[in-house]
């Protein structure tokens, strides 16, 4: 069968008729999951000139490097994948043997990368300084020394009274469950040292009235003010004032995944 290989972005799969018939033979459940492992292929297809199923085994190992999984689980299944198109191939005469097929789990442990990236305090300070609110400085400051909870009950639930700058110390509460109104009815608490900085900013976040929004990006309008009042409660981190329910509340979980967004 002749190769053909499509240029279209939102269809680009190398020997396009050839993989069209093998994915038409599987569930539709799992097509979409298949489908995308053949267009990360596409480009060492492209490069070599020749469908997967003609790889030699070591151009096979070098899709399975550069797929960057740090996670055997994750390359298992990749290579499940392919390793499935190569036994389909070999059954239809397309090619005469699947290299995959004798590879155990512990065979994929080569392929596994680990490329975690860490902030250091001197980044960390840098993104704290070009931020306009304490009220997000702390969020990345608190986030930084390991605090963060499930869906960031930690920091939601950090009140004023929690913080012990004598002794520079937090109590942190996390929520294992939580009513409607976002207070914790089941949860555990831990103690954390923390340093002057971290302090500093949530002194600042405490002292903080207004909200500049969009970290003063926002483009000047008539009669739109670029900040917004923040609720008056007895947390560190506080909502805006924008409606009247929940003001006493600890803030959502989603005002501190926006802020983070907008900071990114």
């Amino acid at each position: 069968m002749t190769n053909t290989n499509t240029n279209d972005k939102n269809n680009s799969l190398f020997n396009q008729k050839t993989k069209e018939e093998y994915l038409n033979a599987i569930k539709d459940t799992t097509r979409q999951s298949y489908e995308r492992i053949f267009r990360i292929t596409e480009k060492y297809e492209t490069a070599l000139g020749k469908d997967i199923n003609k790889f030699t085994e070591k151009e096979l190992e070098t899709v399975l490097y550069n797929f960057k999984a740090n996670n055997r689980n994750t390359i298992e299944s990749y290579s499940r994948i392919i390793s499935s198109y190569l036994n389909w191939s070999v059954k239809n005469g397309l090619t005469p043997i699947n290299l995959l097929e004798r590879y155990r789990p512990d065979d994929f442990e080569k392929f596994l990368i680990n490329e975690e990236e860490y902030i250091s305090e001197k980044q960390i300070r840098r993104y704290e300084d070009r931020c306009e609110n304490y009220q997000d400085a702390v969020i990345l400051r608190l986030l930084f020394m390991g605090v963060s909870g499930r869906q960031m009950s930690e920091i939601r639930n950090l009140k004023k009274d929690d913080v012990d700058f004598e002794g520079m110390e937090l109590r942190l509460v996390n929520n294992l469950k939580e009513d409607k109104g976002g207070f914790p009815e089941k949860y555990t608490q831990r103690y954390l040292k923390v340093d002057e900085r971290t302090m500093h900013l949530i002194k600042g976040a405490i002292d903080q009235k207004t909200y500049v929004k969009r970290n003063g990006q926002m483009i000047e309008r008539e009669n739109i003010r670029p900040y917004t009042d923040l609720a008056n409660n007895e947390y560190v981190v506080r909502p805006s004032i924008t409606k009247t329910e929940g003001l006493h509340a600890p803030v959502d979980k989603f005002v501190i995944y926006r802020r983070i967004a907008v900071l990114s």
